[in-house]
């Protein structure tokens, strides 16, 4: 039978959502290839509007079918950038978590806003360590002193714009399209 081979949960799910589900995972997909450099100090920093997609999947469907969006979108990147791929999972897993659990609390729209504002300084707390921790050991003639310097410069205001354009879009957008996905 075909909900043998389903995930736990998936069996409960009409049709609709799971084919919804995969089409947002294809468009995670597409637009992680999208990759605009703005922080020329920091080369390695580069956005990406895919992390939008997770975080509307986690408000629509659930913290856990966001993460299912963010790392399978990733996959086809794990070969060629491994550890970048891993940084950008990381960054919008920790904006998704975050931004969804104050949102589950109390699901309405004022919610979601503050679950962007704390998901928002989450991921700039969280990448601003992780790029001192990894930075430095997977780029060539980046130093960990070097790093450090640029965190208050490039580091920290990349993850803030990225995760407020992220959270930003997903808040403005979640809405229309859940009522859009309903089913």
């Amino acid at each position: 039978m075909m909900t043998d081979i389903l995930p736990q949960g998936w069996s409960e799910r009409s049709a609709k959502q799971i084919v919804a589900i995969v089409i947002l995972v294809l468009l995670t997909m597409t637009l992680s290839f999208i990759e605009l450099p703005v922080a020329p100090q920091a080369h390695w920093l580069k956005y990406d509007p895919s992390g939008i997609v997770p975080l509307l999947a986690a408000l629509l469907y659930g913290p856990a079918v966001g993460m299912v969006v963010a790392v399978l979108a990733w996959v086809p990147h794990l070969i060629v950038s491994p550890v970048g791929s891993l940084m950008n999972i990381a960054s919008t897993t920790v904006l998704l978590l975050t931004m969804s659990a104050v949102y589950r609390r109390k699901p309405t729209f004022g919610f979601a806003i503050v679950g962007a504002l704390v998901g928002v300084a989450a991921v700039v707390a969280v990448m601003s360590c992780l790029n001192m921790a990894i930075t430095p050991l997977v780029v060539h003639d980046v130093t960990y002193q070097d790093v450090t310097s640029l965190v208050p410069s490039a580091v920290a205001p990349f993850n803030l714009g990225k995760a407020s354009v992220n959270a930003a879009v997903t808040v403005a957008c979640y809405r229309p399209l859940g009522r859009l996905l309903a089913g």
